[in-house]
């Protein structure tokens, strides 16, 4: 592929000025670093211009800033740049964050409405599963029956993009009463997947599955947010306000979150921020 079509613009005009994130200038450049670092990549697809207000917002936090220095940040801004990510990206989403590894391996993919602390969480997990895989994948076939190991695994099979071998080890998981922090997480993963591929109705049944599963945590608004969020996307407005406010009602709410949680119910009703419809 002509090294023009990996070329990337870094959008000078976004206010990054906050944010000190070091922009790799092409996908080709952030895959060598991340082969020679052993850092995944941290891909921010913005593919249209109004696309990814809630990311590059996002972005602008010092708490994002700094864990980005763990990864290599990349803009995804034409199709063919999309395309130099890897061979495993099969659909290329308005904006996204999309990780992957060197070799442009599918690590994680999200998109819709991120703010920062879903974009911390994001990171975290991606972290999390770029270390724990190769010993989960042992284990696995040295213990076939570990329904702990068969949960974590599922998550990251999820996250990779591997429905089918999610599915079978949530199954198995939830049959031998696994850990319910990873099952939730597995079904919400799949959901996660499903959204970023604009496949919101298939991601529904695995969100609720996730919403109802998690305890009344962050884990439960991660999840209850995506869920009122891909019901809204696919045309069910009164389930989507019924989730939301269910939401908003959790108890211990922190700041941030009750904020973010008003600006989607306000979305779904059709209400500006300020008031108007």
């Amino acid at each position: 592929m002509p090294s023009s079509h990996v070329a990337l613009l870094l959008m000078a005009a976004l206010p990054l000025a906050q944010s000190e994130l070091s922009w790799c200038p092409t996908v080709r450049t952030a895959q060598l670093i991340a082969r020679k670092t052993d850092r995944p990549v941290m891909a921010v697809v913005l593919l249209s211009e109004n696309a990814g207000w809630r990311i590059t917002q996002a972005l602008q936090d010092p708490r994002v800033a700094s864990t980005a220095k763990r990864f290599v940040p990349v803009r995804v801004t034409s199709p063919q740049a999309f395309e130099a990510l890897g061979n495993s990206l099969d659909a290329a989403p308005f904006s996204a964050l999309i990780f992957v590894d060197g070799n442009g391996r599918l690590l994680s993919r999200l998109s819709g409405f991120l703010w920062a602390r879903e974009v911390l969480d994001a990171c975290e997990q991606v972290e999390w599963s770029v270390r724990s895989e190769a010993a989960l994948i042992r284990d696995a076939r040295e213990r076939p029956r570990d329904v702990a190991v068969a949960a974590k695994l599922a998550v990251i099979r999820a996250m990779r993009g591997d429905m089918r071998a999610a599915l079978a080890l949530l199954k198995a998981a939830e049959a031998g009463k696994g850990p319910r922090d990873f099952i939730t997480r597995g079904y919400g993963a799949i959901g996660d997947y499903l959204r970023s591929r604009s496949l919101h109705r298939e991601a529904i049944p695995h969100l609720q599955r996730a919403w109802q599963l998690a305890p009344a945590s962050r884990l439960k608004f991660q999840y209850g947010l995506r869920l009122g969020s891909s019901l809204f996307r696919s045309g069910d407005t009164e389930k989507a306000e019924r989730i939301l406010s269910q939401l908003r009602a959790l108890p211990n709410l922190e700041k941030e979150d009750a904020a973010v949680a008003l600006t989607m119910h306000q979305r779904v009703r059709g209400v500006r921020p300020g008031g108007g419809r």
